[in-house]
């Protein structure tokens, strides 16, 4: 489907259903962004207080450690042993491959924090 089908479906009320991997939340405010009927659908004021509420509430969830997930990896790979079955694979091909340390995954963190 092209952008412009796209356009013209959400435009006459027919569109695809949003996937269920997105949030029900989600889900139900990009339907209520984009009704027909411009009573029901929702206004830019309304749409920027339920991010605002979203953001307020996601902040007041405890954040996990990042050291505690990626040692948590780490164990679980060494439970494979990855290192002998991918690493000495490796290591025949390339003299530069090392073992995963916990730093290998904290490399790409955004600005909130979160790794990538």
């Amino acid at each position: 489907m092209s952008l412009y089908d796209l356009f013209q479906s959400i435009k006459a009320g027919v569109y695809p259903a949003i996937p269920d991997r997105y949030s029900y939340k989600l889900r139900l405010l990009i339907d209520s962004i984009i009704k027909t009927n411009p009573i029901e659908r929702l206004d830019i004021d309304q749409i920027v207080k339920i991010c605002e509420m979203h953001q307020a509430s996601e902040s007041k969830k405890p954040k996990v450690d990042a050291h505690l997930i990626m040692d948590d990896i780490i164990d679980k790979l060494k439970l494979l042993d990855y290192e002998r079955k991918f690493v000495g694979i490796m290591h025949s091909k390339s003299s530069k491959m090392r073992s995963i340390s916990r730093i290998f995954f904290s490399h790409y963190e955004d600005e909130k924090g979160y790794n990538k």
